[in-house]
């Protein structure tokens, strides 16, 4: 049985949290940011990056988790997180989040 990881992109010249996600393959799942098949925000991101012949840094901050339902839950509690440490996340963030982090979430 596959279980689910949380991974975060670092932005690579400044090391601050843009994206938090969840996959069973991580490795899998970065090629496909890095082949602009995320959001469109991130989609976004990524190609400024590669404009300056960078990519962003890939990190898992949580592994082994048993279903996708906790693997969600775990996803938003890292955003909650890195939203108290001042990340700009490029994520779609409820408005619950947003409406208690408004001044650390970048304008939609």
């Amino acid at each position: 049985m596959e279980h689910y990881s949380v991974y975060i992109l670092i932005d690579p010249m400044d090391k601050v949290v843009r994206y938090v996600g969840i996959s069973k393959n991580v490795g899998r799942r970065s090629r496909e940011h890095l082949q602009g098949r995320s959001s469109v925000a991130v989609a976004h991101w990524v190609r400024e990056l590669k404009t300056q012949g960078l990519t962003p840094d890939i990190s898992i901050v949580e592994e082994d988790i048993p279903d996708e339902g906790m693997a969600e839950v775990r996803e938003w509690d890292w955003c909650t997180y890195f939203l108290t440490k001042g990340a700009h996340l490029l994520n779609s963030i409820t408005p619950e989040l947003r409406a208690k982090y408004a001044p650390l979430v970048e304008p939609d």
